[in-house]
């Protein structure tokens, strides 16, 4: 089990990872969906798609840890860890556009440690929308 969790880290850590997105309006039930994806190599910038309101907005996203350090160990494998790592909560913020023009601005906190987060978006009208960050 810490084989396989310490092999997800450094696989995601290597390979770019993706998040699951939910955006909902707070004036409405209207939701809508997207991704994340962090650039290859980095872990604190990235691409960004939601899909809402029958549009598409895309973008870029930034996160700012606090920063904390772990290593993984595998048990029984050797001495030296696996994987040393930074991250824990931190802020961040995306800017996002369609191609008709309609934008959006989220600040959201997350945690690189749970890949979770959440957050809130608004628009050029002032319409707000709260997001969640899942992996």
């Amino acid at each position: 089990m810490k084989r396989t969790c310490a092999l997800a880290i450094v696989s995601c850590l290597f390979a770019g990872c993706s998040h699951g997105l939910i955006i909902m309006a707070r004036d409405s039930a209207e939701i809508g969906r997207g991704t994340a994806w962090q650039d290859f190599g980095r872990s604190g910038a990235g691409d960004i798609a939601v899909a809402f309101g029958g549009e598409t907005y895309r973008g870029r996203w930034v996160y700012a840890g606090r920063g904390s350090l772990a290593a993984v160990f595998v048990p029984g494998a050797t001495t030296m860890p696996l994987f040393v790592g930074s991250g824990g909560p931190g802020e961040g913020n995306a800017l996002l556009t369609t191609e008709s023009g309609k934008s959006l601005r989220c600040q959201f906190q997350y945690s690189s440690w749970t890949a979770s987060g959440m957050g809130v978006c608004q628009d050029a009208g002032g319409r707000l929308y709260d997001i969640q960050i899942e992996s």
